[in-house]
């Protein structure tokens, strides 16, 4: 932590935005992980075309893609009620992830597919000027440690996870439907289409038997 405090206040002097702590916050999360034998990977600028987002990290641990890293500049809010306008924009994609973590340097919230968060924890300090000093207090030094430890261990509840890419899935659907209704003239060019997509033949836009099954699902996380 007093790493991430000094790396922190050195870059916050040339700029305050979200850039500056981007590789102390990386580095710290791959620190922890690695004292956990977990060796997190973190690929910045993480493109997901079938959610609409881009995050800024993706987290790889054990060969796969476990969670997602947001961050905000210093300073800035990281729950949903103190988000601006293109913030909350962004996060109404960025929710329907199964595990997301949102930090400004100092506070950090885990989001498990919902819109409250599952853990908050704010360090002692400032980061513009506490340095080697930052802190977590007493009791939130094992709670932050609870939090990265579920963040890049923990598995999501099932339930959730089915839901959070239930909603992916269903908006990858509506993307191909239309695009093969509007570009395909024939019905054998369409089920040509669709059989090369991994989806049924039979199938008729706007599929709300196939949307229902998962919207029913779905609905139980919110």
């Amino acid at each position: 932590m007093a790493d991430f405090g000094s790396e922190c206040k050195v870059r916050l002097r040339v700029s305050d935005t979200e850039a500056s702590i981007s590789l102390p916050v990386a580095k710290l999360v791959e620190t922890f992980g690695a004292r956990w034998k977990l060796r997190p990977r973190l690929h910045p600028e993480y493109s997901l075309p079938e959610a609409r987002v881009r995050p800024d990290y993706a987290v790889e641990t054990s060969g796969r893609i476990t969670g997602f890293l947001e961050l905000k500049a210093p300073g800035h809010d990281v729950t949903p009620d103190g988000f601006s306008k293109r913030d909350r924009e962004q996060w109404e994609l960025m929710r329907r992830l199964p595990n997301v973590l949102y930090s400004n340097g100092h506070t950090w919230c885990l989001y498990r597919g919902g819109s409250r968060p599952l853990r908050t924890v704010r360090l002692e300090g400032d980061l513009y000027r506490s340095g080697s000093r930052l802190r977590t207090s007493a009791a939130d030094g094992a709670a932050f440690r609870d939090l990265l430890r579920e963040f890049l261990g923990g598995s999501p509840d099932a339930s959730r996870l089915w839901a959070s890419w239930c909603r992916l899935s269903l908006r990858c659907v509506s993307i191909c439907a239309r695009r093969c209704w509007s570009s395909s003239p024939s019905n054998a060019e369409r089920q040509t289409v669709l059989a090369a997509g991994g989806l049924s033949p039979s199938l008729s836009p706007p599929w709300h038997t196939t949307g229902a099954r998962c919207s029913s699902h779905a609905a139980t996380e919110e």
